[in-house]
């Protein structure tokens, strides 16, 4: 019997890839008694044989309008608390393509059509008697709003069922006369994982490069990260 055989799963979608193919703002009696306002990503992915649905809480103090297409505040603030859900959804696809994000603006909710990302649930702790909540969130962009990123990968290569394939050419060497890799291997040295990660994303060559791109995202024994940390 194997090790995996006694591990246990959420039965929730983690590590796959996603195309977001509608989304809107809204409401759900389950959630805060529909009280806050949530960003509704809908979309399909590899790794499902339904359609996948991906909700981000807005806080507290927004509005949907225009049928959802737009977030309002009837109070006049302009910025969503960094501590929601979707505010960490957007951040966090700025740290990955940086200021070409700004072309749009997060209260129109449509702007997310058509991107597509590699997904993965990371825990959060909120204190007190928040504790502690999973929240699914990019780690990699595949497509920004409907077109192919910096070195035309619209997909990870080398990806079988939707899960990381190990690259064992890209990450077993110190780099040697490659200046990216050996790069990477110095920061993978030094930096916790999601640091790491978020760095190497942010390069259009290793988004560009499908088996070191593969190496990065995987969380096997064997992967970029876990070969070089110390």
């Amino acid at each position: 019997m194997a090790r995996e055989d006694w591990e246990t799963t959420s039965g929730l979608l983690d590590d796959f890839d996603f195309e977001v193919t509608g989304a809107s703002f809204g409401q759900r009696d389950d959630y805060a008694n529909g009280e806050v306002l949530l960003a509704i990503l809908t979309g399909v992915s590899p790794d499902s044989d339904e359609d996948v649905e991906l909700i981000y809480s807005c806080g507290k103090g927004w509005e949907a309008r225009d049928g959802g297409r737009h977030a309002e505040s009837p109070t006049g603030k302009r910025k969503f608390n960094v501590n929601s859900a979707y505010a960490a959804l957007f951040r966090r696809v700025f740290e990955l393509v940086g200021e070409e994000v700004y072309k749009n603006d997060p209260k129109q909710i449509e702007m997310w059509v058509g991107w597509k990302f590699h997904m993965k649930r990371e825990e959060k702790d909120f204190g007190g008697t928040i504790g502690k909540h999973d929240r699914t969130l990019p780690v990699a962009i595949l497509e920004v709003g409907g077109k192919k990123g910096k070195g035309g990968t619209s997909s990870a290569s080398g990806r079988s069922n939707g899960k990381a394939r190990n690259t064992a050419s890209s990450s077993s060497s110190e780099g040697g006369d490659n200046p990216l890799v050996a790069d990477l291997v110095a920061k993978a040295k030094i930096m916790p994982l999601a640091a790491f990660r978020a760095y190497a994303f942010s390069k259009p060559e290793v988004v560009s490069d499908g088996e070191l791109l593969q190496s990065i995202i995987s969380d096997a024994d064997d992967s970029f990260w876990n070969t070089h940390h110390e």
